[in-house]
């Protein structure tokens, strides 16, 4: 099944993210040549929050399934034991669990925007060692 990649999907999928302030202040200045990198996904789930119209009581697991999401796939990402293929055999099934944690807390015209949405892994740089 082929899967659409929205920019947001890009920009999770990298973790780089420009985004509005979770209390709707302007987005961060991001490092003097970089762009602001979101490791816990407080900034992903802003943009989700944002682009979905949470209501109060989905923002909180929202907020725990990306922080999962970031984490884990962080975890791939820094495993060198791993094939490059394998890290995005991994990352590919992690977004898909992730996908589904979050359709399963949205109701109906919110999966419909998700569905453009979806957390799809991008190209991954390791550092060298």
């Amino acid at each position: 099944m082929i899967r659409r990649l929205a920019v947001l999907a890009a920009l999770l999928a990298a973790h780089f993210v420009h985004a509005q302030g979770a209390d709707g202040s302007a987005p961060p200045t991001p490092p003097a040549g970089g762009k602001l990198q979101d490791h816990d996904g407080s900034q992903i789930a802003a943009i989700l929050n944002q682009k979905l119209a949470l209501t109060e009581a989905q923002r909180p697991p929202l907020l725990a399934i990306v922080r999962d999401y970031v984490k884990k796939e962080g975890a791939i990402i820094r495993d060198r034991t791993l094939t490059d293929e394998v890290t995005m055999a991994k990352r590919k099934s992690l977004a898909e669990v992730t996908n589904a944690q979050i359709m399963a807390i949205l109701n109906d015209d919110q999966k419909a925007i998700f569905s453009t949405l979806l957390i799809t892994p991008g190209p991954f740089h390791r550092k060298p060692q």
